[in-house]
C-alpha cells in the first residue's frame, strides 16, 4: 500500500524530537576534495542532527586530518555536531554505517545514512522525520519509497517485497533482528568478484525481522527532496561493479548472511 498522508504536506512547524538523531556519510580519498556542497547541504539543515558524523579510513587518509582539505576544519569549527569518525579499516560503502550503528547501538538513536553525491533539501530531515515519527509511535517501522524505475529482478524492485536504497536510508538499532548485522570486515567485500551491496545487505537483515513494518511512501515526495550532485560520475562504485549480475549480488548477500549467522 503506497502512503498518502497529510503529513506529507505539513508546512513547517517546530518539532517535539524524543530520539537522538545522527546523520551519517562516507567518502574516500579520491572523492574527499569534492564533498563540501553536500556537507553543507546537511549542515544547513531547518532540523539539524545531533550528530553528523563524516566518516573516514585510516587506509584512504594514513596522516588522517593533514590528508584532508581545509574546508572540513571549517566545517568542524563552525558545527559543533559535525564530527570525524575514525577506522582503522576500510569496508568502502559499509563506512557510512555500520561504524556508527556498532557505536550507537544501545542508544536511542534515528539513524540517516547519506550518500555524498546528494544534495538534501533543506526540509529534508524536517519532512522525512516527521514521517519516520509519525509510523513509528506504535510500532518499529521504515518508511521507503514505493520505487518509481520498472523491475530488473522483481526480489528487489517489486512494491511488494521491501527494499531501501542507498540514498534514503532511516534506521534504528532496534529493526534489526541480531547485532551481527554489524559485523562485515574487509576480507567480506575485499573481492570486487564477491562485491556485496550496502543497502541491499541492509534491506536483507530488515526483512528477517518479521516483526517490522514497511511502508511505502511516495515516490514523487522524496524525489523531491534531493538532487544529484556531479560527483556521482566521479569514481562511482557502480562503474566498478556494473558488470556483476543482479543474481550474482544476490546470491552474495545470502551467503554472507549465512556465513555471519550459521544458517545452512
Amino acid at each position: 500500500m503506497i502512503i498518502n498522508t497529510p503529513i506529507l504536506n505539513t508546512i513547517y512547524k517546530p518539532i517535539l524530537k524524543n530520539d537522538i538523531l545522527i546523520c551519517g556519510m562516507t567518502t574516500w580519498k579520491e572523492r574527499i576534495n569534492y564533498i563540501e556542497c553536500p556537507l553543507w547541504h546537511i549542515c544547513k539543515q531547518v532540523l539539524q542532527p545531533d550528530i553528523f558524523y563524516l566518516v573516514l579510513s585510516e587506509v584512504d587518509f594514513p596522516n588522517k586530518e593533514a590528508d584532508l582539505p581545509q574546508f572540513i576544519f571549517s566545517y568542524l569549527k563552525k558545527y559543533s555536531f559535525f564530527k570525524i569518525l575514525w577506522v582503522k579499516d576500510n569496508i568502502k560503502q559499509f563506512k557510512k554505517n555500520i561504524p556508527i550503528l556498532k557505536k550507537h547501538w544501545n542508544d536511542n538513536i534515528v539513524y540517516y545514512s547519506l550518500d555524498d553525491d546528494v544534495l538534501y533539501d533543506k526540509y529534508y530531515l524536517y519532512k522525512t522525520y516527521r514521517l519516520f515519527s509519525y509510523f513509528n509511535k506504535t510500532n518499529d517501522t521504515i518508511i521507503t519509497y514505493n520505487f518509481g524505475w520498472p523491475p530488473e529482478n522483481p526480489i528487489w524492485y517489486d512494491i511488494n517485497y521491501k527494499r531501501v536504497i542507498g540514498k534514503f536510508e532511516i534506521l534504528k538499532p532496534s529493526f534489526f533482528k541480531n547485532k551481527n548485522v554489524l559485523n562485515i570486515t574487509e576480507d567480506d567485500i575485499k573481492n570486487s568478484s564477491n562485491w556485496i551491496s550496502e543497502d541491499w545487505w541492509i534491506t536483507y537483515n530488515l526483512r528477517k525481522n518479521k516483526e517490522l513494518t514497511w511502508k511505502f511512501i511516495n515516490y514523487k515526495f522524496l524525489n523531491n527532496l534531493y538532487k544529484n550532485y556531479y560527483l556521482s560520475n566521479k569514481n562511482p562504485l557502480l562503474d566498478i561493479y556494473v558488470e556483476i549480475k543482479d543474481k550474482d549480488k544476490f546470491k552474495n548477500i545470502i551467503k554472507l548472511y549465512n556465513s555471519k549467522f550459521n544458517n545452512k
